[in-house]
């Protein structure tokens, strides 16, 4: 079995790319999403080097069709869990704190098992996405419209709501994070 195959064993990793395999592993955890409750998992313990959105990602890493999930703890409840976001492989994103750990769950659909990389990043949220939708559009624009007419949208934390707000705000809605 896999030095990770139990999620007390689960590999420390920080922000990388990192070698996986489910090959001979066993199963204790029964995950609730990619019919993984009784698949073979190996675990890592992630330590979010940011706080903001974790990425944790298999695709264009492996062929197996990977299930990914994660929580706080081994044994308590799933942060958030996924299958088949880019083919059969997944990326999951989810809120951290920099420096605390969190626990990932690598399996696969129906109990397949398989081998490849899975990828850890960590990144800072971008101020002009205003609605932390993940996606920067006119909705966050439309967004910030109600606060800044109603003298709430310090963009540029000067301590106070004016024109050079929304100046900042449409630059960086329009030149990107």
């Amino acid at each position: 079995a896999p030095a990770n195959d139990a999620c007390a064993a689960a590999a420390a990793v920080g922000n990388g790319t990192f070698v996986f395999t489910t090959i001979g592993a066993t199963n204790d955890f029964a995950g609730t999403c990619g019919s993984s409750g009784a698949s073979p998992d190996v675990w890592f313990r992630y330590t979010a080097s940011c706080t903001g959105t974790a990425n944790v990602s298999t695709c264009d890493l492996t062929s197996h069709d990977s299930v990914l999930s994660v929580m706080n703890a081994c044994g308590g409840p799933e942060i958030t869990c996924l299958d088949d976001f880019c083919g059969l492989q997944t990326t999951i994103t989810f809120p951290v704190n920099a420096g605390q750990a969190y626990i990932v769950r690598v399996s696969g659909f129906a109990s397949r098992t398989g081998s490849g990389q899975v990828r850890f990043a960590c990144g800072v949220p971008c101020p002009c996405d205003w609605n932390n939708d993940g996606f920067l559009n006119s909705q966050d624009f439309f967004d910030f419209l109600t606060p800044f007419f109603a003298a709430n949208a310090d963009f540029n934390n000067s301590g106070q709501t004016n024109s050079q707000d929304f100046f900042d705000f449409i630059t960086c809605l329009f030149t990107g994070c």
